[in-house]
């Protein structure tokens, strides 16, 4: 199975949160069971260090919403997975890898950058692994814009994962323009263009991080306002639960751990080791 595994951060090149550990933890397991996994990830300023190690795969104009701009992708191999990394000097040479006014035309560019990458490096998976909303737009371009002008694009399956459903992607309704169709109710959520949406209902299929967690957001005190269009996929989301790298985690080897366990045992180890943290800050158990 071919998977393209797109993701706004990647460890160890970028990462703010839990997502760049799954951008290589997930990619990683299922290289181990010989899947051909790739990750696409911008090339953020951060990452320039790395650059001499590069590989430039190729470039591809992009446009949208009447902006016209160039992008080039670089290949790089971490522990067997190759990262392709988006560079574009004006979205994403920044400081920062989020919190930006202009983060709708920066994620639109890397949406767009996704779809015509496959052409530049070809490589058609057969599935397009998102995650959360910064790739949300891409199962509807996918739709609009790549199937019906080729065959190669027309198979792909897109999976979205929602890792915190709170952060949506949410922006002035100026953005449509970004989605180079007519005005389309797939991306408005209360009068503003919803990019976390748009994944939702273009998608084939969604999960999120857990199986507590998907019955959560399916309710209205937990689903952000977005639990009415999550409950519509029903029978197409599901809850799958995060597993670790026991390469960089392993709790049966963790020498911070007073209670080392496995699999097995990880029920009684985790009581014991919480039982053990109540007590070190004096606590009641």
């Amino acid at each position: 199975m071919r998977v393209l595994f797109c993701s706004s951060e990647a460890f160890p090149f970028s990462k703010t949160g839990g997502l760049a550990d799954m951008a290589l933890f997930l990619p990683k397991s299922l290289r181990n069971l010989n899947h051909d996994v790739r990750i696409i990830t911008p090339y953020y300023k951060s990452i320039a260090k790395y650059h001499k190690d590069m590989k430039m795969l190729g470039s591809a104009t992009i446009k949208f919403g009447g902006i016209e701009t160039i992008v080039h992708y670089y290949e790089l191999t971490h522990q067997g997975i190759p990262y392709i990394f988006v560079q574009n000097m004006h979205y994403f040479e920044r400081d920062q890898f989020y919190g930006y006014n202009d983060d709708a035309e920066r994620f639109a560019c890397f949406s767009y950058a996704i779809l015509e990458g496959l052409r530049v490096f070809d490589f058609y998976p057969n599935i397009l692994h998102l995650n959360d909303w910064q790739t949300g737009m891409v199962p509807y371009l996918l739709d609009a814009h790549y199937r019906h002008k080729n065959d190669q694009y027309f198979s792909i399956h897109t999976l979205l994962t929602i890792h915190n459903l709170e952060y949506q992607g949410s922006f002035d309704p100026y953005v449509s323009r970004f989605f180079n169709t007519d005005f389309n109710y797939t991306y408005i959520h209360f009068d503003r263009v919803n990019f976390l949406k748009a994944g939702i209902e273009r998608a084939t299929r969604v999960n999120t991080v857990s199986p507590t967690y998907k019955n959560e957001v399916l309710t209205p005190e937990y689903g952000f306002s977005l639990d009415g269009a999550l409950q519509k996929r029903a029978n197409d989301f599901e809850g799958i639960l995060n597993g670790i790298d026991t390469e960089v985690f392993d709790p049966m080897t963790d020498h911070y751990l007073s209670h080392p366990f496995e699999l097995k045992t990880s029920r009684e180890g985790k009581i014991l080791n919480k039982i053990d943290i109540l007590h070190h800050f004096d606590l009641d158990v």
